[in-house]
């Protein structure tokens, strides 16, 4: 997982590099494309596809895998599955640690992406509903995050969810409690924050406290919930789910130091999906007040997010 360290953007955001990832989704939308030509309305078919299957399972013929290959292509399905071109669990543990390596080491998220999509439609014609499959469904969804892939990441939330209503344990509801809610957020969707606050642990709501100073942050920092100001510094100090509600809060109040203090603090991926909302606060007017502009309210650029010289 890559780690924020500050506020200025980070390389990842240059033109070069988002060159680089236009290249790559253009190779996945061809990609796609071409499966489609193979497979014709390939989302329906899948779909019907996966409801024979279950049905099939459901009368007692649950399918088990005798593949063992690490790599294999996605193809939505269109008749009934052939065991043999599905991978066992245990073959599919040693698949997610190969896709793991090669997206560490090449970030290729084309490649990535379509392995992660066939582990996930190997589970689910195998009807593998377990913590594994949580991991798999959560790094997904981290990839996507990181690559800009909303869409899929979205998809990868919504099924990880569903897991987690059904009682599978997972060591990421926490993170992806606060993901869904800065998700909302950024789609801004009305009453889209309302629900995915409703669908939180209450246990992890607990302590908030919300924004200490008004707007442009007069008192410098946000508190967590436990007497602490989020200011900065590592995001293991940070709880996910109380940084989400800080963001709201501050998004909502227009309260750009804190947003920008929140930002620099983010939390696991959680600054990926606040770099879809930095142009939104960096719009807003500034601060009212004698004389107007920004003197007195920030130090240069720096709580906007600019780089300094």
């Amino acid at each position: 997982m890559r780690r924020r360290d500050g506020i200025a953007p980070s390389p990842r955001s240059s033109s070069a590099q988002r060159a680089a990832r236009a290249a790559r989704f253009a190779a996945e939308a061809e990609a796609a494309a071409a499966a489609k030509r193979r497979n014709g309305d390939g989302a329906f078919k899948d779909k019907r596809a996966l409801k024979r299957q279950r049905k099939h399972m459901a009368y007692g013929d649950a399918i088990v895998g005798t593949s063992a290959a690490l790599e294999k292509d996605f193809f939505r399905l269109t008749s009934q599955v052939d065991p043999s071109t599905v991978r066992p669990l245990a073959v599919l543990k040693r698949a997610l640690a190969h896709v793991k390596a090669k997206w560490a080491a090449e970030e290729d998220y084309a490649f990535a992406c379509e392995q992660l999509k066939s582990i996930r439609q190997d589970l689910t014609v195998q009807s593998i509903e377990d913590g594994f499959a949580a991991h798999v469904y959560a790094t997904h969804a981290r990839v996507a995050l990181e690559s800009g892939d909303l869409g899929e990441y979205n998809q990868c939330q919504t099924r990880l969810l569903e897991l987690t209503q059904a009682g599978i344990a997972s060591d990421c509801a926490e993170e992806f409690s606060a993901y869904r809610v800065l998700y909302a957020l950024v789609k801004s969707e009305p009453g889209g924050v309302a629900s995915a606050l409703r669908r939180v642990d209450p246990s992890l709501l607990r302590g908030f406290s919300g924004v200490r100073g008004g707007r442009g942050g007069s008192d410098g920092g946000e508190d967590n919930g436990d007497g602490d100001e989020v200011n900065g510094g590592d995001d293991e100090d940070v709880k996910p789910v109380h940084h989400a509600l800080g963001v709201v809060r501050a998004v909502h109040r227009d309260d750009y130091a804190s947003f920008f203090r929140l930002y620099k603090a983010a939390p696991g991926m959680s600054g990926f999906l606040m770099d879809y909302l930095v142009s939104r606060m960096r719009r807003l007017p500034p601060p009212g007040g004698p004389g107007g502009g920004w003197g007195g309210v920030f130090l240069g650029s720096r709580p906007l997010g600019l780089q300094t010289t």
